[in-house]
This record gives structure tokens, C-alpha cells and sequence, in this order.
């Protein structure tokens, strides 16, 4: 399989020394409102990625001013793959994998944030992945309402492949959140009107909460809880369901000198119905769980290299076990070339085995 993967695996290297340096796009970003300089703050912390957590994800490019008071940013991602995998075969391919357009509007007071989202094979058309207006109240409380990401998980990486806790822990709902912030602690309660219903009952029952603190400068831990796993992107169930079970989320961030460390973990916290879920069969309920840690060094400001350990228990059709290499340089400003290589246990004694490459550039 290896002498099969070579070849394929020279091309996208390739790709990414011919076309990296046709792409030069840089600027100064300007910002006048508090949201917005919290989103450059973050945009100067992110060493040779474009970002590492999903909220920055979603706070993509170098924020210009449009117009007065109208901001706008982007994100875009091109990747390639050679993957074999024992269960599903080889494959290859080369995708657009994300097209992002960020809107930011201060009036009145208030921030406005819309957000477009394109994955090829996966969102088409294009979708509004985010619409939320915020209200900094004063004396670091806010208040948030609309679509957003919930705050249920860190979701930290440094690797182009999403985590297994992503995977999982991904939550997307319209809400209204209210967040606490100082500089030691961050704290976020919010209610929403889940997916899923119990008995029919179709109302804002739902809540999210998530607590961080910063014990010393370099330490981060933080916890969060979600009322129903099942309202995660991912669709763990159908909509009708017979028992609620909480997600529960745990983080640890620990950063020295050039090195980086995090390790997270998201899980249910009691088994599902059997009749809601039940991947394996075995007539008890699945009770998902994932974790992932990783550990990156930073070469200079524009090169880093990570490693990644992961696991997953009941948790559908994904790996059990998962670790791998990533390498990333930053060649301007904007841009981002990164490597990575994955190799996975499946259930069943099955493995797979994935190389993949990609250019990311904000604007």
C-alpha cells in the first residue's frame, strides 16, 4: 500500500511548492469596537496556524473595514488526501474543503455577526452558519442572541483532521447566551430549544454551561455541561427520543516556553436509551465518549510541528484509537501550508491510514 501511497503523496507535496508562492496577499487590520479587537488579539496568538480552536474558526480572516462601522473577513482551505482504510478501501482526493464570509457590524451598541459557510460535499450551497447580535453590557457581562456555536467544549487543535471530541462535541443551535469575562475567568450559561424532543415535548428546555479559568499565566482548565448529548451536530439520534443524557466536557491547556500541551475530553454522561442509540447492538445503549491530546512545538513564530493522541469509546463508526504527525509553516502573513499523517484503529481489528495536505488562506 505504501508504494501505492508515495506517488500520490509526492504530487500534493508538489502542488503546495509550486502554487504556495504564487499567493501574497497581506495588510493591516483595523479595528475601533471591543468585539473586534478580542478577534485581533486572538489572530496574533495563533503561531503558524490561521487558528486552533473553533471559535477562532468562526472569527475568520484580517477583520478590514469596509465601510464604516462594517467589517469583513475570510477564510478559505483547499485540501488533499490519500487514505487507506481496511473497512471502505483507498481513496484520494482534492477538496475545497472550507469557504468562510464573516460580516461585523457594530450600531447602536450593539455587534452584529453574520457568518457563510461552504464544505464541499458537505454544506452545498453555501449555508448562513451564524447570525448573532451581542451586547456588552459593562463590568464583563454580554449578552448573545441568535445561531451560533455553543460553547460546549474548547474543541483546541493544531492538525487539519478535526478531532474525535469535535466530532462529538460540535453544537450548533439558535440561543440566547449570557457570558461573564474577566482575565482569569471566563463563564458562559445559555438556554435553546434542542433538536431532539422527549415525549413530544418541543420547547427551550435545553442548556448549555461552560466555566474557564487561568489559575497562572501559562495553565488554562476549564469544564462544560450540556443538558442533551444528542442536540451535537453530529446527530447521534433521531429526533424523537426516550431518554435525555448530559454531555459533559473537560479541558486542560498548558503552555511553556515553545511547547504547547492540551488534552481534552468529551463524553455523555450516562448510557442512551437503547432504543435511541445503540451502534453495537448489544441491547444496553452506547455511551459515546472521546478524547483527544496533543503536544506542540514551536520552531519560530511561522513553523510548528505537533503530534496528536485520540480515542473514542461507543462512539458510532469512529476510530478507537487515532495518533499522528502534524508540520505547518506560515509563509506570509495570511497564508498556511500544513502536512499531516493519521493512523487509526478501527473496530474489529481494522486500521486505517491517512496523509493529508493543505493550503489555507485568510483575507
Amino acid at each position: 500500500m505504501m508504494k501505492c501511497l508515495r506517488p500520490r503523496i509526492l504530487y500534493l507535496v508538489l502542488f503546495h511548492i509550486i502554487v504556495t508562492p504564487l499567493i501574497c496577499y497581506g495588510g493591516d487590520p483595523t479595528q475601533e469596537i471591543k468585539v473586534l479587537k478580542k478577534r485581533l488579539e486572538s489572530l496574533e496568538r495563533r503561531q503558524a496556524d490561521l487558528y486552533h480552536t473553533l471559535k477562532e474558526k468562526k472569527a475568520p480572516g484580517l477583520v478590514r473595514e469596509i465601510i464604516k462601522k462594517l467589517y469583513f473577513g475570510g477564510l478559505m482551505e483547499i485540501e488533499g488526501f490519500v487514505e487507506d482504510d481496511d473497512a471502505k478501501g483507498s481513496s484520494s482526493d482534492i477538496l475545497l474543503a472550507t469557504v468562510e464570509f464573516d460580516m461585523d457590524v457594530e450600531a447602536n451598541g450593539m455587534a452584529g455577526h453574520v457568518l457563510f459557510l461552504y464544505e464541499e460535499d458537505i454544506t452545498e450551497p453555501m449555508e448562513l452558519d451564524e447570525a448573532t447580535v451581542t451586547v456588552e453590557v459593562g463590568y464583563g457581562l454580554s449578552l448573545t442572541a441568535g445561531r451560533m456555536y455553543l460553547p460546549f467544549g474548547v474543541l483546541k487543535t493544531h492538525f487539519i483532521t478535526d478531532p474525535l471530541i469535535l466530532e462529538l462535541g460540535e453544537t450548533r443551535q439558535t440561543a440566547f447566551l449570557a457570558g461573564y469575562s474577566t482575565k482569569a475567568l471566563d463563564l458562559s450559561i445559555g438556554i435553546f430549544n434542542g433538536d431532539t424532543m422527549k415525549d413530544g415535548d418541543n420547547s427551550i428546555d435545553d442548556v448549555v454551561v461552560s466555566l474557564n479559568i487561568l489559575p497562572l499565566d501559562n495553565t488554562k482548565i476549564g469544564a462544560s455541561y450540556l443538558s442533551n448529548l444528542a442536540d451535537t451536530k453530529i446527530g447521534l439520534t433521531g429526533r424523537n427520543i426516550h431518554k435525555e443524557v448530559p454531555g459533559i466536557g473537560l479541558f486542560l491547556d498548558i503552555s511553556f516556553k515553545r511547547w504547547l500541551l492540551s488534552w481534552e475530553y468529551i463524553g455523555a454522561g450516562t448510557g442512551f436509551d437503547a432504543k435511541d442509540l445503540d451502534s453495537n447492538n448489544n441491547g444496553r445503549g452506547d455511551r459515546p465518549q472521546a478524547y483527544n491530546m496533543e503536544v506542540a512545538y514551536i520552531i519560530s513564530d511561522f513553523v510548528e510541528c505537533s503530534l496528536r493522541y485520540e480515542g473514542s469509546r461507543e462512539f458510532l463508526d469512529f476510530p478507537e484509537e487515532q495518533y499522528g504527525v502534524e508540520f505547518a509553516y506560515r509563509p506570509f502573513d495570511n497564508t498556511v501550508v500544513a502536512f499531516e499523517y493519521m493512523h487509526g484503529r478501527l473496530g474489529g481489528g481494522k486500521w486505517r491510514k491517512r496523509f493529508t495536505t493543505q493550503l489555507g488562506m485568510e483575507f
